[in-house]
């Protein structure tokens, strides 16, 4: 079967979220815990102890969980509504990123300290020009 080489297998749409190259772009894998709803590329997740969840940055902690950090950034769109159990997420874990285009939780804001602490993991952070 021929096959149209002039047509469009597929359309790059870029975005925002890296802002260069500067720093080394790494990612890792995670379990990305379930029933968090469409968890956006950008998102900046964090990791809950003692429980050693994976969830948005910003979300309130339930019982059981004492604190979380910033320490990653989702690569690409996660779905997590429809599942019983932690879904696999591949996560940004060090790289520079435009603080524009980052989703944290409803109600929340990077502040500084937020800033530092995604620092010293390896994220960068800068705003677009």
């Amino acid at each position: 079967m021929m096959e149209l080489l002039n047509q469009d297998s597929y359309e790059v749409k870029p975005d925002k979220l890296i802002y260069d190259s500067k720093h080394p772009i790494d990612v890792k894998t995670i379990k990305l815990k379930a029933n968090q709803g469409i968890v956006k590329r950008g998102t900046v997740i964090s990791l809950v102890s003692p429980t050693n969840d994976y969830i948005v940055f910003g979300t309130t902690l339930t019982s059981g969980q004492d604190s979380s950090k910033a320490n990653g950034i989702i690569s690409d769109d996660v779905d997590t509504t429809s599942t019983t159990g932690d879904v696999t997420a591949v996560v940004y874990i060090s790289g520079h990123f435009n603080r524009n285009e980052l989703i944290v939780a409803a109600g929340h804001e990077l502040s500084l300290t937020d800033e530092e602490t995604l620092r010293a993991v390896g994220i960068f952070l800068s705003s677009s020009l």
